[in-house]
């Protein structure tokens, strides 16, 4: 399951923004559960420009988790 803070790489950009491109890394801000496109979950990201945009989360695949911090 993708969370908030983790990066994913956009893997399908069908329905999105033209500047954005199948491979691009980005981070998520939030994540959107719902009946939004069609019961699948999705996700609200942001790119190395700074560009926010919400794709679902069938489109992405996980790169990496965020790092807990334990004391």
């Amino acid at each position: 399951m993708i969370e908030v803070g983790d990066t994913v790489e956009v893997q399908d950009r069908s329905g999105l923004e033209a500047s954005t491109i199948e491979g691009q890394h980005c981070y998520v801000l939030a994540v959107i559960r719902g009946s939004l496109y069609g019961g699948y979950e999705g996700l609200l990201v942001e790119d190395a420009t700074h560009d926010r945009f919400v794709i679902p989360v069938k489109q992405v695949k996980l790169i990496k988790r965020k790092v807990e911090v334990y004391r």
